[in-house]
């Protein structure tokens, strides 16, 4: 009986010094060191910036990108223009500008992702309505373009498009109608592009204010 009760002993003297046995250190606890989850992150910086070959010595504002990086559409001293390249890799051509869609001051183009849609703000009667403008191949020229009905574009006040969702199903834009006159954001949304004669929808959005611009 003594016998047991001394291995037990033994056996429990093992285990509370199993740190010296199996020679395990232990970092020392700095409590002013502050945990890893809750370090700042550190950003890599940008390489310096180069500007693009699309460059003139006018204007050249607003850059929209179809889903493929591969066609750029932007506006200048109030023209809108394309350029083009083969892949990622390489420059862009030589800037077009887009003479199918009429003249007039034209400016934010918005190009959906499959670069089939396009949507720009035109100065008419003093103000800007957005219009939109489709055509059915990447190489096809663009048909003439149309202002988008109210509840997007009022009688009252100027609106510019600012994005357009992936699947053509969501369109955010700027407008200054409501009172104070100053820019708000606003969403509108339909729930399909295409009516049943696949005609593009341009009268079924519904909109909603969704804050300062």
């Amino acid at each position: 009986m003594l016998r047991a009760l001394l291995s037990m002993v033994a056996v429990a003297h093992l285990l509370a010094g199993c740190d010296s046995v199996f020679d395990l250190e232990r970092p020392p606890i700095d409590a002013a060191e502050p945990d890893a989850l809750d370090a700042p992150v550190t950003m890599m910086p940008f390489d310096p910036p180069e500007p693009l070959s699309l460059n003139t010595p006018g204007e050249e504002d607003r850059p929209s990108l179809t889903d493929d990086m591969l066609e750029i559409y932007f506006h200048g001293e109030g023209r809108l223009y394309r350029s083009t390249r083969a892949s990622t890799d390489e420059i862009w051509s030589p800037r077009e500008e887009i003479v199918e869609l009429g003249v007039g001051d034209m400016r934010r183009p918005c190009i959906s992702g499959d670069g089939k849609t396009l949507y720009f703000s035109k100065g008419l009667a003093g103000q800007f309505d957005i219009m939109v403008s489709t055509r059915p191949a990447r190489d096809a020229t663009w048909g003439a373009a149309a202002p988008l009905p109210a509840p997007i574009n009022r009688a009252s006040s100027s609106e510019y498009c600012g994005w357009n969702s992936p699947d053509g199903l969501v369109l955010l834009f700027i407008s200054n109608y409501l009172a104070g006159g100053e820019n708000d954001i606003f969403r509108a949304t339909r729930t399909s592009p295409m009516d049943r004669s696949r005609r593009a929808l341009s009268s079924c959005w519904k909109s909603s204010a969704i804050g300062r611009s």
